[in-house]
């Protein structure tokens, strides 16, 4: 893997200063709890040249939160956000944290990996996206999707699903919403669930249908949400199967789960 190299010098401190370009935008339709920002920049001969094919660019666009949310504030959710959620690990394990920190480390790589290259020397691009999907008085639930392309054969794919509790401003565990001793019979429901969406009988192997679950045996995506009238599971590419099944989403809806889940405890 490549380095991020954390300092530049001669004509690499010249080109990061004179090749990025970019910035922050608001969205002109924000609503009553938060706004949404819009961030982009671009690194590379791009900048100069639109049909370059030496590019390097980042799209972000995030809530950015007004109003205090049940016990946690409104500059406690942002910091979350850029703390938590728009962090960019560089190929030296380096984690960058927050929008503009994102973008450098990411564009640094870029910088870095192609400096020696005469001519075009192909593009980087960046998009994650995080959207606010459900909120009631206990929780806030989130969707981050990312996806992008840094060479080889094909591009990556990213989706994060998780609910705040607005008690404390921390995500929400599949365990903290469960009814006590209900931890089986919630995964039964789920590997039921996951079955009908996979067209699978209740006597197939798992292994034999290409997923790769542990011991053969349906785990709970850890990946998961609360959402209007339901849970979803998510399960990335790879997560347990192989890229070409693609990712799995698995919703289950709340009159499946009637005594498994403490629904004062999700706000309903």
């Amino acid at each position: 893997m490549f380095k991020v190299v954390l300092f530049f010098c001669g004509v690499i401190a010249f080109l990061l200063f004179a090749t990025i370009s970019g910035g922050e935008v608001i969205s002109s339709k924000p609503d009553s709890f938060y706004t949404t920002k819009d961030f982009s920049k671009k690194a590379g001969k791009c900048v100069l040249d639109e049909s370059s094919d030496s590019c390097a660019s980042i799209d972000i666009s995030y809530p950015h939160f007004l109003l205090d949310l049940g016990s946690s504030s409104a500059d406690q959710l942002n910091k979350f956000l850029q703390e938590k959620l728009i962090v960019y690990l560089a190929y030296d394990d380096t984690k960058f944290s927050g929008v503009k920190a994102f973008a450098e480390g990411f564009i640094a790589d870029y910088l870095e990996l192609t400096k020696d290259d005469v001519g075009d020397s192909g593009s980087w691009q960046f998009s994650k996206k995080i959207r606010v999907i459900y909120r009631n008085e206990a929780l806030l639930t989130l969707r981050d999707e990312e996806d992008g392309y840094t060479g080889g054969a094909h591009g990556f794919s990213k989706v994060t699903w998780l609910s705040l509790d607005l008690n404390n401003g921390k995500p929400l565990k599949i365990d903290d919403i469960l009814v006590k001793n209900s931890e089986k019979k919630m995964l039964d429901i789920a590997d039921k669930e996951f079955r009908q969406l996979r067209d699978l009988t209740h006597n197939v192997s798992l292994e034999a249908a290409g997923y790769d679950f542990p011991n053969n045996t349906f785990t709970l995506s850890d990946n998961f949400a609360v959402v209007k009238k339901g849970l979803i599971f998510y399960y990335n590419s790879y997560d347990i199967a192989a890229y070409v099944y693609g990712p799995t989403e698995l919703f289950i809806p709340f009159d499946k789960l009637d005594g498994v889940l403490s629904m004062q405890r999700i706000g309903l």
